[in-house]
């Protein structure tokens, strides 16, 4: 799955042109390869998405343009939720909820529409684990 929303992105940014194209490039496919760290660092893996997210206008690409990154980071929360070990369900939430933080941070500006349906995507992960029949138990 990382992998094909990092191909959907790149696309995205080759075929529109946004410019400049390599750093647009190379961060989003970076931000893309942490996502397959999903399962080892599950806690770590929005924080590092949305860090990559924040700091690539730094680089001078307005990451707000390519719709492509919305998908990143709402997979980046909900396989945290869904991968995270049932004891570091907390630590889990507040993972998300500061790669939240730092995306609502990176865009100063005003908010992208679509970063705030986000908080909706958090909560995903936790309720698809607690309703699987591996769990155990439903909420």
């Amino acid at each position: 799955m990382p992998a094909l929303v990092g191909v959907v992105g790149m696309v995205e940014i080759t075929v529109a042109g946004y410019d400049p194209l390599w750093p647009a490039l190379a961060s989003y496919l970076l931000a893309a390869v942490v996502l397959c760290a999903g399962r080892l660092a599950p806690l770590a893996v929005p924080l590092l998405v949305t860090g990559i997210y924040a700091t690539t206008p730094l680089l001078g690409f307005d990451v707000s343009e390519p719709a492509s990154w919305v998908p990143l980071i709402a997979f980046a929360c909900f396989s945290t939720g869904l991968h995270a070990p049932r004891s570091r369900t907390l630590a889990g939430l507040v993972s998300v909820l500061a790669a939240l933080a730092i995306a609502y941070r990176a865009r100063r500006d005003g908010v992208h529409a679509d970063v705030l349906r986000l908080t909706r995507s958090p909560a995903r992960g936790w309720i698809a684990r607690s309703r699987s029949p591996a769990s155990g138990r439903c909420p």
